[in-house]
C-alpha cells in the first residue's frame, strides 16, 4: 500500500511486568486498510505501525510477569487492549518486536499455528459474539450463516454461497444446508423453508442489494 515505509527504531528496556514479543504472523483486515486510505471512521492517527491481529512468541519476561513465560505463544490481544485502539492509535504488529504489559496479552491455542493464530482477534470472535453475545444461541436451533461457523456448537448450518464449487466446499465443512443465491434470488425464503421454523438465527455482514435479505 502507498504510504508504508521501513523504520528502525530502538527498543525500550522490558519493565517488571513487561513481556518481549517477537511477531511470527501477522493478519491485515479491512480495519488496516481503511487506515491507510484515511477512510477509517474512528479515531486513529498518522504515522502508525498497523495491524492489530498477531501472533508471536515470548522470547523475554519481566521480573514480575506471572501469566507469561519464555517460549510462550500468543494469539492476540485481551478486549480491553483491542479497545483502546491497537493498529490506529497506538502501533500495531506490523513489526519483528514489542514490548508491552503481560495483561495486553492473550495465550494461543497450542493446536494452532501461529499464522492461523493471527487471524483469531477480529473476525472469529466477531462471529463468536453474534452467537453468544446479545442472545446466546442452543444447540438445536437453526443458523443461516453468509460464510462458515456454528457447526460446532451443534446448530443446523445454513449457508450460502455463489458457485458449486464453494457449495461442495462448505458441505466437506460440515454445513447441512447450502443455497446458491445467483439462481435464487430469494434464499431467505428457501432458507426458512429448509429450517422448518418460523424464526432462525440470522448472521449478517454483508454490503448492497442484498443486506435486506439478511434481516429474515
Amino acid at each position: 500500500m502507498a504510504g508504508m515505509c521501513l523504520t528502525e527504531v530502538f527498543l525500550r528496556q522490558v519493565g517488571d511486568q513487561d513481556v518481549l514479543v517477537q511477531f511470527q504472523a501477522v493478519s491485515l483486515n479491512y480495519h488496516d486498510y481503511a487506515i491507510f486510505k484515511g477512510n477509517f471512521p474512528f479515531a486513529h492517527k498518522h504515522p502508525i505501525v498497523a495491524s492489530s491481529n498477531s501472533a508471536g512468541v515470548v522470547v523475554q519476561v519481566g521480573s514480575s510477569v506471572r501469566e507469561f513465560k519464555k517460549g510462550h505463544q500468543h494469539g492476540g490481544i485481551d478486549p480491553y487492549a483491542a479497545s483502546t485502539g491497537v493498529g490506529g492509535i497506538i502501533d500495531g504488529a506490523l513489526r519483528l518486536f514489542c514490548i508491552c504489559n503481560e495483561t495486553v496479552l492473550v495465550k494461543a491455542p497450542k493446536s494452532i499455528s501461529s499464522l492461523e493464530g493471527s487471524t483469531l482477534p477480529c473476525v472469529p470472535l466477531t462471529s463468536w459474539n453474534a452467537l453468544y453475545g446479545l442472545r446466546p444461541m442452543k444447540a438445536g436451533q437453526s443458523v443461516l450463516v453468509q460464510g462458515t461457523l456454528a457447526k460446532a456448537a451443534g446448530a443446523a448450518v445454513i449457508t450460502t454461497t455463489y458457485s458449486e464449487t464453494e457449495a461442495l466446499r462448505l458441505k466437506e465443512l460440515g454445513a447441512d444446508h447450502v443455497i446458491d443465491y445467483r439462481p435464487e434470488p430469494n434464499w431467505g425464503v428457501v432458507a426458512h423453508q429448509l429450517s422448518g421454523i418460523k424464526r432462525m438465527l440470522t448472521i449478517s455482514w454483508i454490503l448492497g442489494a442484498r443486506i435486506h435479505l439478511s434481516r429474515v
